[in-house]
């Protein structure tokens, strides 16, 4: 974990790294579907999506299981994850940081915000990547999974991003793209909060519903919604393709 600590800034914006500052979920799903395809399977792309943003999801959908036990000639799950993995990791080495990431980092710092980065992956893979794209040092805090008891969906990425900059829940926002890191993000503010304000706080999530994500900096942590519904493309092979939420995601710091 990196924290620089800065006096007198009291609101922050605090990012997950996956899906949001490079793109990497897409690649496993389509190394996935082709070994699905290849195996006569099909991927069952939903429900894949409900991983995404989590380190483990208990009971969740596990294509390695899946395929290993379809394809009955001794490679195991844990090898075909492996392998998996280790293609889609190569892949993402190079990727570059998403569309106007590197524009609403520039608005938060000329605005005297806090930065953050909060996710749910290793602390090689999320410090590795911040490091390559040269933004590691604009965080003051970057906690990964690796600095946690629990990881998305739990809050504790979130409490303890809001620990080491001193934030109040209030007047933090996280931006996210998957469905656990928003989870995350309302049950860290919902802890932060006395029983009064969380009630009003679920009303105002609710009403923000599933905005277009213009989203103004002074917004609670709880109120985020800046993971867009998750609409899907058909290729020409017939799979689905894997989400492009960098279309549909537009982030406005007013």
């Amino acid at each position: 974990m990196t924290q620089k600590m800065h006096s007198g800034l009291k609101k922050a914006l605090i990012f997950d790294l996956d899906g949001l500052i490079i793109e990497t979920e897409s690649a496993y799903c389509r190394i996935w579907q082709r070994e699905f395809r290849k195996a006569g399977l099909v991927f069952d792309m939903k429900r894949y999506q409900n991983l995404i943003g989590a380190h483990h999801v208990a009971g969740g959908y596990r294509p390695d299981e899946i395929l290993a036990a379809h394809l009955k000639s001794g490679v195991t799950a844990e090898e075909l994850l492996k392998a998996v993995s280790s293609e889609a990791r190569r892949e993402i080495s190079n990727a570059e940081a998403m569309p106007g990431v590197m524009k609403v980092l520039e608005d938060a710092e000329d605005r005297g915000l806090h930065l953050a980065v909060g996710s749910s992956s290793e602390e090689y893979w999320v410090h590795g990547h911040l490091k390559r794209l040269g933004i590691f040092e604009r965080f003051g805090s970057i906690v990964s999974s690796s600095d946690v008891k629990d990881a998305k969906p739990a809050p504790d990425i979130f409490l303890k991003v809001l620990e080491d900059l001193g934030v109040e829940a209030e007047n933090a926002l996280v931006l996210e793209d998957s469905n656990n890191g928003v989870v995350a993000a309302h049950r860290a503010g919902h802890q932060h909060r006395p029983p009064r304000e969380q009630a009003h706080g679920h009303a105002r999530a609710r009403r923000h519903g599933d905005l277009h994500a213009a989203v103004d900096p002074l917004m609670p942590i709880w109120a985020l919604r800046a993971h867009i519904g998750i609409t899907t493309r058909t290729l020409s092979n017939g799979d689905e393709a894997p989400p492009r939420r960098s279309e549909r995601i537009t982030i406005i710091i007013y």
